[in-house]
């Protein structure tokens, strides 16, 4: 048994490592590495970049949108001011029809108000103007 022993169990062979191997084995693994953690990056700062952009979108939208409510409300206004001119132009037309003209120079009369001192003021009436 000695010797059959001694027939399996042999020598290991010397194990040879080559520097260079490993070395290049390891600047592969760091370059992948480094390119899939660089596409990472860049995909997330550009999502983030995105995620601005949207935002600024969005209140670019509500600004719009409140412009124009406000832009609508003018132009209800002006319309309105609009049908109130041309009623006013109606009026007069239709007062030419009937002879009358606008007073002119002499025709128109100022008067002047005065209050006197002895007159008690109204306080309901001024507190409701207030």
């Amino acid at each position: 048994m000695g010797n059959a022993s001694k027939a399996t169990l042999a020598r290991p062979s010397k194990v040879s490592v080559n520097i260079g191997d490993c070395f290049s084995d390891f600047a592969s693994w760091l370059v992948v590495t480094c390119l899939v953690v660089g596409t990472i990056v860049g995909l997330a700062f550009a999502l983030v970049n995105k995620n601005h952009d949207i935002k600024n979108m969005r209140k670019e939208i509500l600004r719009i949108e409140r412009d124009n409510s406000d832009l609508d409300k003018q132009l209800q206004y002006r319309m309105a001011e609009l049908e109130r001119q041309k009623n006013s132009k109606r009026i007069i037309a239709q007062a030419e029809r009937l002879g009358l003209r606008p007073a002119r120079g002499q025709q128109v009369e100022h008067l002047r108000v005065v209050q006197s001192q002895h007159q008690k003021h109204n306080r309901e009436f001024f507190s409701m103007l207030e």
